[in-house]
């Protein structure tokens, strides 16, 4: 339905819900937490393809401010062991007062999800790049095929805003200094839209 209304309102060049592109990775500096996506879409999870005018786009940190990125670095540049990476002491805090965060219950848990990502960085350091969610899950799709891809917002000045999903990944991809990785589209500025038609052309 969005592809649609956009068309209507954009004309062929409108963004499209669930468009899969590849980007480079240094170019998405920015990401916006999930409590400023509440305060600017009203959720954090937002509707592939939304053309949103505003100053939303100014609601952002640095990506290599994150912690998620800062652990990633000193575990795989600095050779840190997870358990004392700031990432894994934060999510154990939730756990003890949760009982659970991101599927895991205990330190083994976590254990086992980060020495997953350590293969994945493996398989990608090796192979030189990310395969897409369609391919690793042997699965065509002819619409939505950036499903479960890092999800980017475009801002008015054609800046690439990390949204939600895929931190890992992201931070991946930055440490082994990735060209293109792919990713889907979120929410874009409305006078962003000439940034998107560019990237088409490099996907």
């Amino acid at each position: 339905m969005i592809t649609f209304l956009n068309f209507l309102r954009y004309g062929k060049h409108a963004p499209k819900y669930g468009e899969l592109l590849w980007v480079d990775p240094k170019l998405i500096e920015f990401r916006m937490n999930p409590s400023d996506r509440v305060k600017h879409f009203g959720s954090k999870h937002v509707i592939s393809g939304s053309v949103v005018s505003g100053e939303w786009y100014n609601d952002v940190k640095l990506v290599s401010n994150t912690l998620c990125y800062r652990s990633c670095y000193e575990h795989w540049v600095n050779g840190t062991k997870w358990e004392e990476t700031e990432r894994i002491k934060t999510k154990m805090s939730v756990i003890e007062k949760k009982g659970e965060i991101d599927g895991c219950r205990s330190l083994n848990d976590l254990y086992e999800r980060y020495f997953r990502l350590d293969d994945i960085y493996e398989t990608v350091k090796r192979e030189g790049g990310f395969r897409t969610q369609e391919e690793l899950h042997g699965k065509t799709r002819y619409f939505n095929k950036g499903e479960g891809e890092i999800e980017i917002f475009i801002g008015p000045n054609g800046e690439l805003i990390h949204g939600t999903g895929g931190n890992h990944r992201l931070a991946l991809a930055k440490i082994l200094n990735l060209n293109k990785i792919p990713v889907k589209i979120g929410v874009v500025h409305s006078e962003g839209i000439t940034r998107l038609i560019e990237l088409r052309k490099q996907t």
